[in-house]
């Protein structure tokens, strides 16, 4: 069967070319037809060279609308491409949803991945902080013990009592082993570096009367803007709380700081000459196991309180400042002991083990990205043969 069109008819739409309707009548098609040949009509319009090939292409559509099977046969054609069109949007649709929700699980992954890196270095700085902070604090304590035993020597430390098996101990709470030292204000410190902080503290602390299990430096209250002109009448305060099998140094740091404390001679030996200290139970009263601590103190330090040497005591000097250049030249000048050596090997595995996991979840992840590309492009291609 010959086609119904002409290649030059197929070529053209008649209903976009006289601007009408599918569904205009046959008198508006004629009406619209005659309008538009006037205007290029070649008769009309001479000096229009392409008015005669215009006026040819609006015969052909005449022609073609004013013939039932060839106007059947356009009105099919348009019908036909406008569902290819509208299934082709939908298609598109469906392609730009799969592309997208690819694009988000690939962005999602990425972000998972620089979390994790992230989280690794942040804990990776962490572990090096603590690790040098441990050998400076190490640093420190020995610094501080070789800087009070050349300071004050046995004879002039307060006397520490010793347990005796023939006295039961009473019950001692955390609270009746915290203490509350009130350092004078900051002008009668110079010199006093290790009131910095709680970390220059602890050391100074430890070394003079043993374990310590927490500890906390307050600064003072800030001035007043207004009262520029006083002084700040406090200076740093310190909670100092003794581990529970350091009853001992616990009353030792009393007696030096305590005004009423001195023993006989009335002396005290404090970190800070006009430090206060008072204890932290609810009623800041004295506990009862200091009492029972007097009775176990040996008779030859209560006869060396009463008659005190006729030399003068030794003179005290504060504690030294250690720098940060110091403790790191001093922890280095030490052989690392067999456990650090083991802490750091374990160490370095672990950071092999997370860089392998770190390598191997990469992978994984790359391959997992090209096998769902690779599904969705034989989706689209399916797809599109089920569409031709």
């Amino acid at each position: 069967m010959p086609p119904i069109l002409t290649d030059e008819e197929a070529a053209i739409d008649p209903y976009a070319l006289l601007g009408i309707k599918t569904d205009a009548a046959e008198s508006e098609i004629k009406s619209t037809y005659r309008k538009l040949s006037l205007k290029c009509h070649p008769d009309r319009n001479p000096d229009n060279p392409n008015a005669a090939q215009q006026f040819h292409v609006l015969s052909l559509a005449l022609g073609m609308l004013m013939d039932p099977s060839k106007r059947a046969y356009v009105n099919n054609k348009l019908d036909e491409d406008r569902r290819k069109r509208e299934k082709y949007t939908v298609m598109e649709k469906k392609k730009r949803g799969l592309v997208d929700a690819l694009l988000a699980r690939e962005e999602e992954a990425k972000r998972a991945k620089v979390n994790a890196t992230q989280r690794a270095a942040q804990e990776t700085e962490e572990e090096a902080i603590k690790q040098a902070g441990r050998k400076m604090r190490e640093a420190m304590q020995k610094a501080a013990q070789q800087d009070t035993h050349v300071a004050e020597p046995p004879s002039a430390l307060t006397p520490v009592p010793a347990p005796s098996a023939s006295a039961t101990r009473p019950a001692i709470t955390p609270a009746e082993l915290t203490l509350t030292l009130q350092f004078p204000r900051e002008s009668t410190m110079a010199g006093h570096n290790f009131l910095a902080s709680s970390a220059t503290l602890e050391p100074v602390l430890t070394a003079r009367y043993g374990p310590i299990n927490h500890i906390i430096l307050k600064e003072p209250p800030a001035a007043d803007p207004a009262k520029a002109h006083k002084k700040p009448k406090r200076g740093p305060r310190a909670i100092v709380e003794f581990k529970e099998s350091n009853w001992t140094g616990c009353w030792a740091c009393w007696r030096d700081h305590a005004a009423d404390a001195g023993g006989a001679t009335g002396k005290t030996r404090p970190l800070v000459d006009g430090t206060r200290v008072k204890w932290a139970t609810q009623d800041g009263k004295e506990p009862p196991w200091v009492a029972w601590a007097e009775t176990q103190r040996p008779p030859s330090a209560a006869a060396a309180a009463a008659d005190p040497p006729a030399s003068p005591p030794p003179t005290t000097r504060p504690a030294p400042k250690v720098s940060a250049a110091f403790a790191s030249t001093f922890a280095s000048s030490f052989p690392m002991p067999a456990e650090r050596r083991e802490q750091d090997a374990r160490a370095a595995r672990t950071d092999a083990a997370r860089t392998g996991a770190e390598e191997y979840e990469n992978s994984t992840l790359f391959k997992m990205r090209q096998l769902e590309r690779e599904r969705l492009e034989a989706e689209i291609r399916r797809q599109e043969e089920e569409e031709a």
